[in-house]
């Protein structure tokens, strides 16, 4: 497991990460901090507190629209137990499992938090830093209606997030780009006078040499 992309400068303070609307975090790019390449996410990384009992936190990964703001289904999801971080403004360190999903080399993605259970009194407050633009791969995003409300908070200003993978293996997944989202295929056909023939393995042609692909 590698650390990828991340933001630790985060001098500054937000808490209004609760309920069905209130989530926020920051929008990244493979390839700005570390090797570029084809990863599978693992873990992230958060500095967060909490005020009251929020609940389960959730932390998700997805696929960015034309304006770099949040779109399409869940790619990635974790979760933590939110009333057992510290209560301090200081806020701590936590470290939250991904399910597998296989990032894309120059790609940008969005990872956020949300705390569905909470509400106003019982809520994730989180640290960032505000425009300083320590990471110059992807910004800090929030929204205050939930994921139809994303947007910009400032081009200059990162939350403090860090993002944890290992590197995807060459040519065992095949995928394909619906709406802007990449989806795993695990089993290809074709069809041959009508009958549907299954493909075990694939080439590509690039510059007149064939090249395997799965």
């Amino acid at each position: 497991m590698a650390l990828l992309e991340s933001n630790t400068t985060a001098t500054n303070n937000r808490d209004n990460i609760y309920g069905s609307n209130y989530f926020e975090g920051q929008t990244f790019t493979i390839g700005t901090t570390a090797t570029d390449g084809n990863y599978n996410i693992t873990s992230t990384k958060w500095k967060i507190w909490k005020t009251g009992s929020p609940g389960t936190i959730t932390a998700v990964l997805k696929a960015v629209d034309g304006d770099g703001l949040p779109t399409g289904s869940d790619l990635s999801t974790g979760t933590y137990a939110g009333n057992t971080l510290t209560a301090s403004s200081a806020g701590e360190v936590i470290e939250i499992s991904m399910s597998s999903y296989e990032m894309q080399e120059t790609t940008q993605y969005a990872i956020y938090l949300k705390a569905t259970d909470g509400d106003s009194s019982n809520k994730i407050g989180s640290k960032f830093n505000y425009q300083g633009n320590p990471y110059s791969g992807g910004t800090w995003i929030a929204t205050s209606s939930g994921d139809g409300g994303w947007g910009i908070q400032s081009s200059t200003s990162d939350f403090y997030f860090e993002v944890y993978g290992t590197a995807a293996t060459a040519g065992t997944k095949f995928q394909i780009n619906k709406d802007d989202v990449w989806k795993d295929v695990s089993a290809i056909k074709i069809n041959v006078d009508d009958a549907w023939k299954n493909v075990t393995a694939a080439n590509i042609n690039v510059d007149d040499a064939w090249k395997a692909i799965f």
